[in-house]
């Protein structure tokens, strides 16, 4: 492979784990984390691209803690590697952040585990349609209104997940802690 070709790979996967994050900073976080994931899937992505795209993925509910041990595992591996100082501050600064972003990621673990206990598989993936398809009862619905103007709430598809939230007394809003960016990246 040529030399030109390696750098312009090097560019192209730069520019994909750059998007990832940016996406998930901005709050698009399910966007950020299908970007990750994706680029995760390409045969030649190097350890420092595939590190920080498992760091990303360690903020993510789909198997975080694995995401923070093979980020931790990639950065130990490429500090280890190297003997170029800013370098290897710079990812000791990013293994650093991959350590304290995996014992989060223990953290919620533990307490998925000991929310969903006594539950089977079954109930525990209703439990979590359930929980995916609230609308919070306090957030402000205006502009809801049905075309001629008479004030009842449209019945489309928030309005019947809004119903059935208040039907099964769900509707107490958000999970605390599940919906903040905390993307910062060293």
């Amino acid at each position: 492979m040529s030399p030109k070709r390696a750098s312009n790979l090097s560019l192209m996967f730069k520019w994909r784990d750059d998007n990832a994050w940016e996406r998930a900073r901005a709050g698009d976080k399910e966007e950020g984390f299908r970007l990750a994931n994706e680029l995760l899937l390409e045969p030649r992505l190097g350890d420092y691209h595939a590190a920080n795209m498992h760091l990303l993925l360690t903020k993510s509910d789909h198997g975080p803690v694995a995401h923070g041990r093979e980020a931790i595992r990639l950065y130990t591996r490429l500090i280890n590697d190297t003997s170029v100082d800013h370098l290897i501050t710079y990812l000791s600064k990013k293994l650093n952040q991959a350590q304290e972003w995996l014992e989060e990621a223990q953290e919620r673990e533990a307490t998925e585990k000991e929310r969903w206990a006594g539950m089977t598989d079954e109930e525990i993936v209703d439990a979590k349609i359930a929980e995916a398809l609230k609308v919070p009862v306090e957030e402000d619905h205006e502009g809801c209104e049905d075309e001629a103007g008479e004030g009842e709430a449209d019945q489309g598809t928030v309005g019947r997940m809004r119903s059935l939230s208040i039907q099964q007394g769900q509707g107490k809003g958000r999970p605390k802690g599940r919906y903040d960016s905390g993307f910062q990246e060293p």
